[in-house]
């Protein structure tokens, strides 16, 4: 399905959507530190501590150690990938062959600004991550084939770890563009981004940790990985992020992780 098709959203729902979805990028100077800022690798902002219950999946604490792990079961270093974030979630990119945040923004200044000149732990941290020299962002609209043709063009390499973490545009208060709006609208727009998010991917050993849409029960999840998995001879396992502080009217985090075999 082309998410640009009137059939699946009108123009105008999918102007206010993308609008609600970069709501953190278009205020000037607000960099949005739910980004994975690495103040400490367990800080609750990070995407370690909110996705640890998909990492414990491998016996890993951090996404350091899971890079770790992959680099033995491929005989290589991994590429990695960030959608729809910039990129900062691992402490020493130095671990990966290639990091490459894909977002709306660049926001490495805004945060340079904020870090560039002080010395303390927090922003040395964040300043070797944003100077490290296989560390790159593409700036690309995800709502917009545009966008998806600036990422097929950046020639990168297949993801052998690709971590979704988009928070905002998934929760209930951003994944519809209005409030009058029926959820299922959407249904066929997120199915569009997870197809597109495949071909990024490395199918043969390769890891996706993705956050899951407000807009699907339990149950309807279950059923979609379940689909997916047998045409991709994947293994998925769903977990919820189990801290109250993360969810959101009513509505519950969950991830998901998918295992394409080596």
């Amino acid at each position: 399905m082309d998410i640009t098709n009137p059939e699946a959203l009108t123009k105008s729902r999918l102007t206010s959507l993308r609008t609600k979805w970069s709501e953190p990028d278009r205020a000037k100077g607000k960099t949005w530190e739910f980004d994975g800022i690495p103040y400490t690798p367990d800080h609750w902002e990070g995407y370690n501590h909110e996705t640890r219950e998909g990492l414990n999946t491998f016996g890993c604490k951090t996404f350091d150690d899971l890079v770790d792990k992959l680099e033995i079961k491929l005989g290589r270093k991994s590429n990695v990938i960030d959608l729809m974030g910039g990129a900062y979630f691992l402490e020493s990119p130095e671990k990966a062959q290639s990091l490459t945040g894909i977002r709306i923004n660049d926001k490495d200044q805004e945060f340079m600004d904020v870090y560039g000149e002080k010395t303390d732990i927090y922003s040395m941290r964040f300043k070797k991550i944003i100077q490290s020299p296989n560390r790159k962002v593409i700036e690309a609209d995800i709502l917009s084939n545009n966008g998806w043709n600036t990422i097929k063009n950046s020639n990168l390499p297949l993801a052998d770890l690709l971590v979704c973490r988009p928070v905002g545009p998934f929760d209930v208060r951003h994944s519809v563009s209005d409030r009058f709006d029926n959820p299922n609208a959407y249904a066929g727009l997120y199915i569009s981004l997870f197809k597109r998010m495949l071909t990024l991917v490395n199918k043969k050993g390769g890891v996706i940790f993705t956050e899951t849409p407000d807009v699907y029960s339990d149950k309807e999840l279950k059923k979609f990985f379940d689909e997916t998995d047998k045409v991709e001879g994947s293994h998925t396992t769903l977990f919820t992020v189990p801290d109250e502080d993360y969810h959101w009217g009513g509505m519950k985090r969950r991830y998901a992780v998918i295992q394409f075999k080596g």
